[in-house]
């Protein structure tokens, strides 16, 4: 009877001592788990908040201004001894080219922060890599691609806090817009000179402007109303005087190119081609480039800003 006694006692000794261990065990775990965190999210409120400034392309390129955002989130990872979900704080860089509304010029980054030097890596998925430092709220480094150095890259850091934007945000779309064409925005008056020598040169006035376009509902049932650039041709000379013709234009802010193409909807007569097209570049208030009428090369444009009225 003693000896079953001790066997009892031994049993409920070992289940009590692996108890005590699991849970010193499961202390120590939770314990470095809640360093860790600690020491992530003091490095990390560091660095985090909205940051301004400008990229200098290597190449020659005229910089652009650009916007970035740093701010930590949890990313949830492994489960723990218990089969509780475990998360950690992660590190990530939003960056947007001020002079674009391309999406791929708007970024999110994978990102790391060593405190202990104050050096700041960031890395998308398409190797877009930055290499820099933070020193009194201050971001400077380079900007690597896949085939090499894009340029420097300097930031301040204009607020603690990297408030996220709203998705879908109309408003914030419409500004950015109207901020970035309206410095080409006018009337401009110069010439078309046709290739063929045996053509007169003809006088034009070239008016660019923003239409608002109806695009469906928002979801609360509102019109949605789309800034679009657009273009008005239109010709001083006999014999084609008074023959406008309205063309949808791309701008593209990084090389100040544009590419305008007669709307097939414009009000023109039917002796006039729909296939008209302008291609150049809007460099200090001039516009030169290429005429192509009926799919074919016709003539060169010179046009000036003259106004920046546009009627």
């Amino acid at each position: 009877m003693s000896l079953f006694k001790t066997y009892i006692s031994l049993f409920l000794l070992t289940g009590l001592l692996a108890a005590c261990g699991l849970e010193v065990e499961s202390d120590d775990e939770s314990s470095r788990e809640v360093d860790q965190r600690k020491e992530l999210l003091k490095a990390h409120r560091a660095i985090a908040g909205h940051y301004v400034g400008e990229v200098t392309p290597f190449d020659g390129k005229k910089p652009y201004r650009v916007e970035i955002d740093i701010y930590s989130i949890e990313v949830r990872e492994n489960l723990d001894s218990e089969g509780r979900p475990q998360f950690r704080p992660t590190l990530k860089v939003r960056m947007a080219r001020n002079d674009s509304l391309e999406e791929v010029d708007f970024k999110t980054f994978e990102a790391r922060f060593y405190k202990s030097d104050n050096s700041l890596v960031f890395s998308d998925s398409e190797s877009l890599t930055f290499n820099g430092k933070f020193k009194k709220n201050r971001l400077t480094g380079t900007l690597t691609n896949k085939f090499g150095i894009i340029g420097a890259l300097e930031a301040s850091r204009v607020h603690t806090t990297a408030v996220a934007p709203s998705i879908g945000d109309e408003s914030d779309r419409r500004n950015r817009f109207y901020n970035i064409y309206n410095n080409i925005l006018g009337t401009y008056e110069g010439e078309i000179k046709p290739f063929e020598t045996d053509r007169e040169i003809f006088r034009v006035t070239l008016v660019l402007f923003i239409s608002e376009e109806h695009e469906g509902l928002t979801p609360e049932g509102e019109p949605q109303l789309v800034p679009r650039l657009r273009a008005r041709l239109s010709y001083i000379d006999y014999p084609r005087a008074g023959i406008d013709r309205t063309m949808n234009v791309r701008y593209f802010v990084k090389n100040s190119s544009v590419a305008m193409l007669a709307n097939p909807r414009s009000s023109i007569t039917s002796l006039e081609p729909i296939e008209f097209s302008i291609t150049g570049k809007i460099v200090n208030g001039e516009l030169t480039g290429t005429v192509t009428d009926q799919r074919k090369p016709y003539g060169t444009i010179k046009v000036t800003l003259h106004s920046r009225r546009y009627e």
